[in-house]
């Protein structure tokens, strides 16, 4: 007997998974991440009595020495700001730049969201912080808001990569992990230098040295630093002194590692710190510290160091007026 049922087209099990993989490949991470619009904050030097911004719309100030909240569009076009004074009103521009979600892309999906994006207003931002001085007749623009006078912060660090050079019981030895975090406080004592004052915790250990075959080294460090920081643009600058607690250890097949495999050193060093500003309160940056007196071994000058690639946060816990 004749079939008078029509058949049906079989559906594609794989179809969605395949569809949404292409989404991912091809979608932007400005699209994803990036609002059509974006707040960003201006402070002024004393001499600027208000300023203005086209096409925006401005947010209350939070308090009389706060600064300027405005919300304004993404766009490849600088944005224009007006300044009144004393003197006049004076205009300058603040350029907008490849915003981080843009970038992203290349990790995200090896760079095609650049492509899909590429005249998409939303692949662009402006600074979130911008500070704005006026002498005589010359406007400068700095990229970030000045610390005040006697500002305290707190700062939290984690390490992305640590490298240790450590003193062992038959010469020296070199070992790294990632494992690292530090936190304390600076405080500044003009509105580009500050003192901090830090305590850490650093190691090479991981999981692998406890459980796997063969023979391990270990590498870890307890620290206090204290230290002047200079600010240099979007850079901080640091050098002072550190107290630090080194060990290096041996672990094979996974025993913990009798007495004649540890060597610890008591000991006081330098502290060097180089960071970089990616927004008011994340940096990037890199933390050395060689040891160069030991206060446990003899003779007392053993040099040992500690370097880190790390993350910052600098949080405010007080504001004061420039």
């Amino acid at each position: 007997m004749p079939n008078l049922i029509k058949r049906m087209p079989r559906p594609v099990a794989h179809r969605p998974v395949f569809l949404f993989i292409i989404t991912l490949l091809f979608a932007s991470c400005a699209t994803v991440l990036n609002g059509p619009t974006q707040t960003i904050r201006v402070t002024t030097g004393k001499n600027i009595r208000h300023i203005s911004i086209d096409s925006s719309m401005e947010l209350s100030s939070p308090a009389p020495a706060g600064p300027y909240v405005y919300v304004v569009r993404r766009n490849k076009a600088p944005l224009v700001i007006h300044l009144d004074s004393d003197s006049g009103r004076k205009t300058v521009l603040l350029k907008s730049r490849n915003s981080f979600a843009w970038w992203f892309n290349i990790y995200c999906n090896d760079g095609l969201g650049m492509l899909v994006d590429r005249k998409n207003p939303k692949r662009y931002g402006y600074p979130p912080s911008s500070h704005i001085t006026l002498a005589d007749t010359t406007v400068r623009l700095r990229r970030s808001i000045p610390v005040g006078k006697g500002s305290v912060r707190l700062s939290l660090a984690t390490s992305v990569v640590n490298v240790f050079n450590l003193q062992t019981r038959s010469g020296r030895d070199y070992t790294g992990g990632i494992f690292g975090i530090e936190a304390g406080l600076d405080y500044f004592y003009t509105t580009n230098r500050y003192l901090s004052f830090s305590a850490g915790a650093a190691s090479s250990a991981g999981l692998w040295e406890y459980v796997g075959a063969g023979t391990h080294t270990l590498g870890s460090s307890l620290y206090l630093n204290a230290a002047n920081n200079h600010v240099i643009g979007g850079l901080d600058m640091g050098y002072g002194i550190s107290f630090s607690r080194l060990q290096w250890r041996r672990i094979s097949q996974g025993i913990i590692p009798s007495p004649d495999s540890t060597v610890n050193t008591t000991g006081l060093g330098a502290s060097f710190s180089a960071s970089y500003r990616i927004t008011n309160q994340l940096r990037v940056g890199i933390l050395y510290q060689p040891t160069f007196w030991s206060m446990n071994h003899s003779p007392a000058y053993n040099y040992q160091d500690y370097i880190s690639l790390r993350l910052a946060w600098k949080i405010p816990l007080n504001r004061r007026n420039r």
